[in-house]
């Protein structure tokens, strides 16, 4: 976690020197996309782009905050779906599972994912949120329209931000 965190903290105003962070800075200008890249990551960064305009911050750092507490409650979610099944151990597990997401977001590998303009990082956030339900459907044996929802939008989110994550989540 150390490590991880330091890591962070020495990177976070860097952009890295991938090319499609530079495509995908561009795209977020003119809002024109080609036929691999989704639309709602270019929108968000133009979004955000427009938001922070005011600030000496550049997008990208205020982009890998939102994708780090996106990607930290994805995690903390499919954990506490997966590791706990009754409310009672709930009490029980609350801060390993808390650590445990912290654990994995800050492996060095996985926290790059997270420190880039790139769309994987929120498409898999979206993605393990989505993965996080099945175990909720499962155990009930049955689907609720609120629960159709949020699948729909879940799928229809990670397939908008990164356009080969249609065929994992579909």
């Amino acid at each position: 976690i150390v490590l991880g965190l330091g890591w962070a903290l020495l990177n976070v105003g860097k952009l890295p020197d991938f090319a499609e962070c530079r495509e995908l800075l561009a795209m977020s200008e003119n809002l024109v996309v080609d036929e691999y890249t989704g639309f709602l990551y270019p929108f968000l960064l133009r979004l955000l782009n427009i938001c922070f305009s005011w600030s000496k911050v550049p997008v990208w750092t205020v982009m890998y905050v939102l994708q780090i507490v996106v990607a930290y409650v994805a995690y903390y979610y499919f954990l506490r779906k997966i590791l706990v099944r009754k409310q009672e151990k709930w009490q029980k597990t609350c801060k390993t599972i808390l650590l445990l997401s912290l654990y994995v977001l800050t492996v060095p590998v996985i926290l790059q994912v997270h420190m880039a303009i790139l769309p994987y990082s929120l498409a898999s956030s979206l993605l393990l949120i989505l993965m996080g339900k099945i175990p909720e459907l499962w155990e009930t044996g049955e689907m609720t329209l609120t629960d159709g929802i949020k699948i729909a939008v879940l799928w229809i989110g990670s397939a908008q931000i990164c356009t080969e994550y249609a065929w994992f989540s579909g």
